[in-house]
């Protein structure tokens, strides 16, 4: 599995949630952030936020066309008084990423 913790992962997650806190406004994270949903570089993003891709249960950010046994790349996080509406992995299969819908109020 090639999206585990390193130092370095652990640093940029920690670095994120610095810059993060220098901007004290709601906040929408979103991306690719090639870690697996169980590492420390995802608790750390997602501390005191939402994580979406965690909190829908969702299987997979892949698609059929990423041929190795990681799972999870991408995802969606935002500051808990952003009002999600609707949120979903969708089956678009255009890369070996899918795509992530996002809808807030």
């Amino acid at each position: 599995a090639a999206h585990l913790d390193i130092p370095e992962r652990i640093e940029q997650s920690q670095r994120i949630r610095q810059f993060l806190a220098t901007h004290p406004t709601p906040a929408i994270l979103i991306g690719d952030f090639n870690l697996d949903l169980a590492t420390e570089s995802v608790r750390i993003l997602d501390d005191g936020m939402k994580n979406l891709v965690k909190e829908s249960g969702t299987s997979s950010t892949r698609t059929r066309f990423y041929p190795l046994e990681d799972l999870y790349a991408d995802y969606a996080i935002v500051s808990p008084e952003i009002e999600v509406l609707d949120f979903k992995v969708l089956p678009d299969e255009v890369s070996d990423h899918a795509p992530l819908y996002l809808e807030i109020k």
